[in-house]
């Protein structure tokens, strides 16, 4: 999923952040030149919901805001393993999204998260694939009726709209539309990630197609940030050399969060 991501966002950095695996050549991540208010987060699947988790709890810091492809609503399975593996995804006319809202709400106003008030700015950008076997339309559909509580309907763009399995869409690359399976990365001939990311940030630069320089990607020590939380020892950076330490330009994040099997 990061790769797609990383291949629109010409003019940003994006950074993915891993919940497996390990690696042994990676560094500490270099301090950038980025504009913090044009920080956003985006996810699949586990990495979906996470990626709501995140704009909501931390919309402070994600205000600019946040691309979901199969995921759910905040809090959505209320501390219940059998409600996150239920409704919040198989059976979702169980979601409670009243009862979600005025939990956010509550949690605001206690100063358990932060307010509301800053998702009022933001864009939001949905996609559920028609044959998602795994997280059901109608998950998504309880996410956009969550959000339509506090995000102008004008900043939502929701497209439901493709025979897409399970999987992140892109318009060159992966297994056939219809597919379920590793790397759960599908050909379905839309460029998913350049339609989240404009929607995000508005007119993106060219979309190249030479190859990227190998050392525009970074491998990064996870534990510089975070210990103990179920995170990876290690995530990957694409840095463009414009944004690298002596780089000339002030540039974007673009935090992505990959699936359960990716």
């Amino acid at each position: 999923m990061a790769f797609n991501f990383i291949r629109a966002a010409a003019a940003g950095a994006a950074i993915a952040l891993c919940a497996a695996g390990s690696a042994s050549a990676a560094v500490n991540l270099p301090a950038l030149k980025i504009d913090k208010t044009q920080t956003t987060v985006s996810g699949l699947s586990a990495g979906g919901f996470m990626a709501v988790q995140l704009h909501v709890a931390y919309s402070a810091t994600f205000a600019k805001g946040a691309g979901v492809v199969a995921g759910g609503p905040f809090y959505c399975a209320e501390g219940s393993i059998v409600n996150a593996t239920g409704r919040c995804m198989a059976s979702p006319a169980g979601i409670p999204t009243s009862t979600l809202v005025s939990t956010t709400n509550t949690w605001a106003s206690q100063g358990v998260i932060d307010p509301v008030a800053n998702l009022q700015s933001s864009k939001v950008y949905l996609f559920s694939g028609t044959l998602d076997s795994v997280v059901k339309t109608g998950v998504m559909d309880a996410l956009r009726t969550y959000y339509n509580s506090f995000v102008p309907a004008a900043n939502v763009v929701y497209k439901k709209d493709i025979a897409a399995e399970h999987a992140m869409v892109t318009d060159d690359y992966g297994n056939g539309c219809s597919t379920k399976g590793a790397p759960y990365i599908s050909d379905c001939n839309f460029d998913l990630a350049g339609a989240m990311l404009q929607h995000l940030y508005g007119t993106l630069s060219p979309r190249s197609t030479a190859t990227l320089p190998t050392g525009n990607y970074v491998e990064f020590n996870q534990g510089q940030f975070i210990t103990n939380h179920g995170m990876a020892t290690t995530g990957w950076a694409y840095i463009p050399q414009a944004c690298q330490a002596g780089g000339t330009a002030t540039c974007k994040l673009h935090v992505v969060l990959h699936g359960c099997k990716q």
